[in-house]
C-alpha cells in the first residue's frame, strides 16, 4: 500500500530526529539507548514518521517522487542495512533504505526519505513509564538543574506542551520531575522553571500521589 499523502501543514509541528532524541534522553539518559528505542518503535509502527520528500528508484510500483508522505513501518526494518546513513540521519534527517529486488525483475529498489519528521505524541508516550532519572541526583545537581538555561519558553508554547503532556502521561506518572524532564526535553536550548510548571500543574501535583493506608 502506498504511503498516505500529507500536506506540509500536517507535519509542521512534528519533531526532527535530533529533537526526538533530546526528549528521550531526559528519560533514558544515553543517546544510543534513545536512538535504539526510537528505531525499534518505528519498525513496529508505535511511532509514526513522515518524509517531506521521498524518491524511489528501481521500481515502477511506486511514484518516483512523492512529497510529503507517511513512511511505512516496513521501511524501518531496513534501517540496519543503511550503512553510513544511520549515522548521518540523526543530524540531517535524511535516510536511504535498500528494499531489495523488485519481484520478477533484477531491479534493486531503494527509497530515499528527506526531511524526516516524527509524530510528537507517540515520542512523548515512550517516556511515560521510563525510569525516573532525576531520583538519583544529588542535592547539588538538583540545585543546578533549577537554574534557567537559555531564553524562557513562551507562555503559548509552554501551554501547548502541557496540553500534550496531560494526554500522554497517566495520572499516576504525573510528577513534577517527569513534567520538568518532558518540558525541558521538548524545548532544548530554552529555560523552563519549576515555578512556571507549578502554575500550569497546580501545587497539589508537585510529587507522587500518596496512597491510603
Amino acid at each position: 500500500m502506498p504511503p498516505r499523502d500529507l500536506t506540509a501543514d500536517d507535519i509542521a509541528d512534528w519533531l526532527t530526529p535530533a529533537a526526538a532524541v533530546e526528549i528521550l534522553n531526559s528519560a533514558f539518559g544515553k543517546t544510543d539507548i534513545s536512538r535504539h528505542a526510537l528505531v525499534t518503535r518505528l519498525k513496529n509502527g508505535m511511532v509514526q514518521s513522515a518524509a517531506g520528500h521521498s524518491v524511489w528508484t528501481g521500481t515502477q510500483q511506486q511514484p518516483k517522487r512523492k512529497a510529503p508522505s507517511l513512511i511505512q513501518s516496513s521501511d524501518w526494518s531496513h534501517y540496519e542495512q543503511s550503512g553510513a546513513d544511520t549515522v548521518t540521519f540523526w543530524v540531517t534527517a535524511d535516510i536511504k533504505f535498500y528494499l531489495g529486488r523488485e519481484y520478477g525483475t533484477d531491479n534493486i529498489v531503494t527509497v530515499h526519505h528527506f526531511a524526516v519528521r516524527l509524530e510528537p505524541q507517540s515520542v512523548q508516550a515512550m517516556i511515560a513509564h521510563a525510569p525516573n532519572k532525576t531520583s538519583t541526583k544529588t542535592e547539588s545537581q538538583d540545585s543546578a538543574d533549577q537554574k534557567p538555561k537559555g531564553p524562557p519558553v513562551s507562555s503559548e508554547h509552554l501551554k501547548a506542551w502541557y496540553d500534550l503532556y496531560r494526554r500522554v502521561y497517566p495520572e499516576a506518572d504525573d510528577t513534577e520531575a517527569n513534567a520538568l524532564a518532558s518540558a525541558r526535553g521538548m524545548f532544548p536550548g530554552k529555560s523552563v522553571s519549576r515555578d512556571r510548571l507549578r502554575e500550569l500543574r497546580g501545587d497539589q501535583k508537585r510529587g507522587p500521589k500518596k496512597r491510603d493506608g
